[in-house]
């Protein structure tokens, strides 16, 4: 019989028990020095475990975090039914020392096994986004080697080897759609194409990354498309603002292209982006005294005829956003200016409404009423942007002064109009500051520019759904409610204008036949 003294016993089962406590102590090391923030050691001692992965995340995140963004930087997307500008953040030296800090933590743990496809990632895209092509594709050619598939971001990756393999002509096989963007005379390199399809171009991303196939512009300034599917795109071009500023991109005959199944040649689709014209007065917000409005600016060359446009911006109810509208001033009067300047007079033009809306934001504090529908195309105490666009005699668009107002201009094209006839009720809504701006209207009487602002406010249900219904009682309406009584309401003011103009005179026509349906 062989016998075992309580001691050795005991000794025994301590053994295995500080055993087992070791090896589970062991086992959940790498959780505890992740929680402890020890990356470099988890990532050294454990570079297996599923911590480490997470360790070199939190490494690269840090990098991101410097940046606020993916470093991509500013963009602006120039396409032929509207412009958009997207980026996510960061200047230069920051995204220089992001790339720095990602650059050092592959070459540190280069002969480690831990998973590196987050810092790759990162670092591919700021190479991709200060345009270093090949160092990208690299990288993310090896996380895709290496991931087989079970890589987080799959997509993402596939999505810029997809824009980067656009450089690269293929042997025997003709892109689908072709081009050239030109910058003046000379190729623009580095640029990015983007294809929305036609019936989709009220709504648009933005950025556009991942959205919509994208090509890359060579350093002749082409581009390729190989697999795309059949049906009729909108070509859109997207630069960096320096690159494009002081230009306009010039107007194509054709604003869309067709790929056509089993084409057996190339689409083609070519856009050049071309000095912008120059406007020389008003500038830099001049004061406009008396009834005189002139435009000057210099001639643009092969110019058939130029048209002028106004913007301006209103506030919110709450006076902290702001929305901007576009009066095209020289098509809605239906002229075409063959000289390099036009006069106005302030009076018609305050006479005359730049289209009348209302929008909403989430919360109710940020509704606007736009102040041309409000005020007039132009207004006493307004701020107003304005742009000259020149024509070719088949009425294509050769260039603007706007240029898209990517840079800050030697002399901008702003001028405001004099306080001199402002009422009260106009300040308050230069304010934002709409309840009291109908109270203030009330208070005018017969005026003309009073009752026509009434009318737009009621129209867009503003007054019905405020508190001032009582002060217009004896319109005495047949029915209260809704659009109907909106239509009500301002139809009450209109009639009260003495000697109403043919616009007013049609705006009462739509509220009669509108009332009748």
């Amino acid at each position: 019989m062989i016998r075992v003294s309580v001691k050795t016993l005991v000794l025994s089962t301590l053994a295995v028990l500080l055993f087992i406590a070791g090896w589970a102590g062991y086992r959940h090391l790498p959780w505890y020095l992740y929680n402890q923030g020890d990356y470099d050691m988890l990532i050294k001692r454990f570079p297996q475990h599923s911590q480490a992965g997470m360790a070199l995340y939190a490494y690269a995140s840090e990098a991101y975090d410097m940046v606020g963004g993916d470093g991509r930087g500013e963009y602006v997307f120039i396409r032929p039914s509207g412009n958009s500008i997207s980026g996510s953040g960061g200047t230069p030296e920051q995204r220089a020392k992001a790339r720095a800090k990602l650059e050092e933590l592959l070459a540190t743990y280069e002969d480690s096994e831990v998973d590196k496809s987050s810092v790759q990632l990162h670092l591919a895209k700021y190479y991709f986004w200060d345009g270093e092509w090949e160092q990208a594709e690299k990288l993310l050619q090896d996380i895709k080697r290496h991931t087989e598939g079970a890589f987080l971001h799959e997509a993402e990756v596939s999505d810029y080897l997809a824009m980067l393999d656009s450089l690269h002509k293929r042997d025997g096989e003709l892109p689908v759609l072709t081009g050239r963007i030109m910058l003046g005379e000379e190729p623009l390199a580095d640029a990015f194409v983007v294809l929305q399809r036609a019936d989709q171009t009220m709504g648009w991303h933005s950025p556009p990354f991942g959205r919509y196939p994208i090509a890359i512009t060579d350093h002749n300034g082409e581009y390729r498309f190989y697999d795309i599917a059949s049906d009729e795109y909108e070509v859109g071009v997207g630069a960096r603002p320096h690159q494009l500023s002081g230009y306009y991109m010039k107007e194509n005959e054709w604003k869309t292209v067709r790929i056509a199944e089993g084409q057996n040649e190339s689409a083609e689709l070519s856009y050049q982006f071309v000095p912008r014209v120059k406007a020389t007065t008003p500038i830099d917000g001049q004061i406009i005294t008396g009834d005189e409005l002139s435009f000057r600016w210099e001639p643009y060359d092969d110019a058939d005829y130029y048209e002028l446009s106004i913007t301006t911006e209103s506030l919110t109810r709450s006076g902290t956003g702001k929305s901007s509208s576009t009066y095209p001033l020289s098509r809605e009067l239906k002229l075409q200016h063959r000289d390099t300047e036009a006069v106005f007079s302030i009076g018609e033009l305050r006479d005359r409404l730049g289209g009348r809306w209302m929008s909403y934001g989430q919360e109710k504090a940020e509704v606007v009423i736009g102040a041309t529908g409000l005020l007039g195309v132009v207004y006493p105490g307004g701020e107003f942007l304005w742009s000259v666009q020149a024509y070719d005699r088949n009425g294509l668009l050769l260039s603007s002064s706007e240029g898209y107002m990517l840079d800050p201009a030697p002399a901008i094209p702003m001028f405001r109009i004099s306080e001199d006839g402002m009422l009260r009720g106009d300040a308050y809504v230069l304010e934002g500051n709409y309840e009291e701006a109908i109270k203030a209207y009330h208070e005018e009487g017969d005026s003309f520019y009073a009752l026509r602002a009434l009318a737009t406010m009621a129209e867009e249900g503003f007054i019905r759904q405020g508190t001032f219904r009582g002060a217009v009682e004896d319109s005495n309406p047949q029915e209260w409610g809704g659009e109907r009584e909106d239509s009500q309401l301002a139809l009450y003011y209109l009639r009260r204008i003495a000697n109403p103009s043919e616009e007013i005179a049609l705006w009462m026509d739509e509220l009669h036949q509108k009332l009748k349906e």
